[in-house]
């Protein structure tokens, strides 16, 4: 539940005012600047409410594993959770949430051959990014168009075969 309120206020977030702004300036910072966006001051908001994220992130885990210290929070898993977002796909919060559920999988199916396993995290890595380098999303999101082309049905037209 608090999973799903954090998603929907980020959706939020991302759909509003702040959003558009936010992906002007990623997209061209001298041109949002130009149109009159404060970039400077977007930049900040997003580093802090990128923080809060983290920080709520960090307050969940370690209320799940009751003890934490630094050393488990290495290089490996610092690159780790970069991959996980590039896998799903840069600006995509769908994106990201099928990259962290898919390389969840991987990890915990291969974890009896653990001598292997981060070759295949890395194998499988590799070819999601020659495939498709934007990741698996790209910058799309998972909405209610999407699901509504996904399951409607397409007819062919009998007389000149064209859908319609």
């Amino acid at each position: 539940a608090f999973f799903l309120g954090m998603l929907i206020l980020m959706r939020f977030l991302i759909n509003g005012n702040y959003g558009r702004a936010f992906k002007a300036c990623r997209d061209d910072f001298v041109a949002a600047s130009l149109l009159g966006f404060k970039t400077a001051h977007y930049r900040v908001l997003s580093l802090a409410i990128s923080g809060f994220y983290c920080g709520i992130a960090g307050g969940l885990m370690a209320g799940f594993l009751t003890y934490l210290q630094p050393i488990m929070f290495d290089m490996q898993k610092s690159t780790e959770l970069t991959a996980v977002v590039v896998f799903g796909g840069l600006g995509s919060l769908s994106g990201s949430i099928i990259g962290t559920a898919v390389l969840g999988i991987v990890t915990e199916v291969f974890r009896p051959i653990s001598q292997y396993r981060m070759l295949i995290y890395g194998a499988i890595m590799v070819i999601i990014m020659v495939a498709r380098p934007e990741g698996i999303m790209g910058q799309h999101e998972i909405g209610p168009k999407l699901l509504r082309s996904l399951f409607s049905r397409k007819t062919v037209n009998e007389v000149d075969g064209t859908h319609g």
